[in-house]
């Protein structure tokens, strides 16, 4: 093998060695030039679907909640008035609320990414004994690169389910 080496080196004229190693780095460099976008794209469409699910399960859990809280006996109505568990949402990002001002947990979007609502925003959201809201929504997440949104869909029973639109 090293004699083959030797026997190619010594036909090759002086300057090919660095001839290739040119057109292999620009092979590469295409190569490049059409794989970055292409993971870049992928991640942010994993990030959305991640966001999308997270939002998927505090809508859930808030709604376990809701379901715990009022459940309590009627004589403990105006203790239970502050420990109502409630959503907030904004085009940024969403907020946990128990009762009518205390946040429990906030959470932001990464940058690039947005949500639309067809309810008012900055109208929190309440769920009943059943776990049913008294006006079904939907919730349509955005990243920007992404040619598919998320969409979340409330509906009035209290399901709630996430779809892919776009």
């Amino acid at each position: 093998m090293a004699g083959l080496s030797k026997l190619l080196l010594k036909r090759c004229s002086p300057g090919f060695l660095l001839i290739e190693g040119v057109i292999a780095a620009a092979v590469i460099a295409a190569f490049a030039l059409l794989a970055v976008p292409q993971a870049v794209r992928m991640y942010r469409e994993a990030v959305l679907e991640y966001e999308a699910v997270q939002l998927l399960h505090t809508i859930r859990y808030v709604q376990a909640l809701s379901h715990s809280t009022a459940s309590w006996p009627d004589g403990m109505m105006p203790q239970r008035e502050e420990y109502v568990p409630s959503l907030r949402f904004s085009r940024t990002g969403y907020s946990v609320m128990r009762g009518r001002r205390q946040v429990v947990r906030s959470h932001s979007f990464p940058r690039g990414m947005t949500m639309i609502s067809t309810m008012t925003m900055s109208r929190p959201v309440y769920f009943g004994k059943e776990g049913t809201v008294d006006l079904p929504f939907s919730l349509r997440l955005r990243m920007e690169g992404c040619t598919r949104d998320r969409q979340i869909v409330m509906s009035l029973s209290g399901r709630c389910r996430l779809d892919r639109v776009g």
